[in-house]
């Protein structure tokens, strides 16, 4: 068993010690079997369904106006900015011909103009997405956080717990999904592979921030280490997890967050609950 972790003097907002007399702590350091992994967590959502709905309540009660303003605004942007930049550059092309006379000058830069405002439309969309979703990521945070308490037996799962520590390390939470998801945006440019990749290489980076108080950079560096040193492990179970993912979708409420502490779990089990990260 580990000892709790002592305050940093470098982490002002450290949380405060925790009871060490209930916790049930992980050493680290194994790799877990895929079906204990689901087994356990199915076991402790069923026990404790009502914590985990107002898990499930607390996010829905972000994601669902969140989501609502990225759809309408993304629209609005991506839309709006193509709408505008084409019929200025039309409007700039007849007016080149208009000027000069030459037919193909102008067609070549009403041409041009649109195709660089589309471009542009499509960059400040994906920019805006970007952002909602670096946005999002203290919230997602503070919830494993939360489970996590709740799995070590040192925190009870309640509607504000899923935002009691959302203000704790906003930057790296942030860095971190900013920087994970433009890997991944980047991979999609070289087909599926490259964007599987930065997920099987990053999925426990965000974890680490939240549970170990890890840099964004670090995490990203020290979760690519533990996934290229054990790929046939991480491999497994990314395609679980984002197979469970792509089922929990169609679950209000208990699917997102059954795969939160499904995540939470297996990073337990992975990379312990020390003061530092087991590698």
């Amino acid at each position: 068993m580990f000892v709790a972790p002592t305050r940093r003097a470098d982490r002002a907002d450290a949380p405060p010690e925790p009871d060490m007399s209930t916790s049930h702590r992980e050493a680290g350091g194994g790799i877990p079997s895929i079906g204990a992994l689901f087994s356990e967590t199915l076991t402790d959502v069923m026990n404790n369904i009502v914590g985990y709905l107002m898990m499930g309540l607390a996010l829905m009660a972000v994601a669902i106006p969140v989501g609502i303003f990225a759809s309408i605004v993304s629209l609005i942007v991506l839309y709006g900015v193509m709408g505008v930049g084409v019929f200025a550059s039309l409007a700039g092309g007849a007016a080149m011909q208009e000027a000069t006379g030459d037919e193909d000058l102008g067609g070549m830069v009403g041409a041009l103009g649109s195709m660089g405002s589309i471009a542009v439309a499509f960059l400040l969309f994906f920019a805006f997405l970007l952002f909602l979703a670096a946005a999002m990521a203290p919230l997602s945070a503070s919830l494993y956080r939360a489970i996590a308490a709740h799995q070590r037996g040192e925190g009870t799962l309640t509607f504000g717990a899923a935002f009691s520590t959302i203000t704790q390390d906003i930057g790296a939470t942030m860095g971190t999904v900013l920087l994970v998801t433009i890997c991944t945006l980047v991979g999609v440019m070289f087909c599926y592979v490259g964007a599987i990749v930065p997920a099987a290489l990053f999925t426990f980076a965000l974890p680490m921030v939240a549970l170990h108080r890890k840099g964004a950079l670090e995490s990203m560096r020290l979760c690519a280490g533990h996934a290229m040193a054990h790929p046939s492990e991480h491999g497994l179970f990314i395609l679980a997890y984002f197979g469970t993912s792509l089922v929990a979708g169609y679950i209000p409420l208990f699917g997102h967050v059954f795969v939160l502490a499904l995540a939470v779990r297996a990073y337990r089990k992975m990379f312990g609950d020390g003061p530092e990260p087991v590698l």
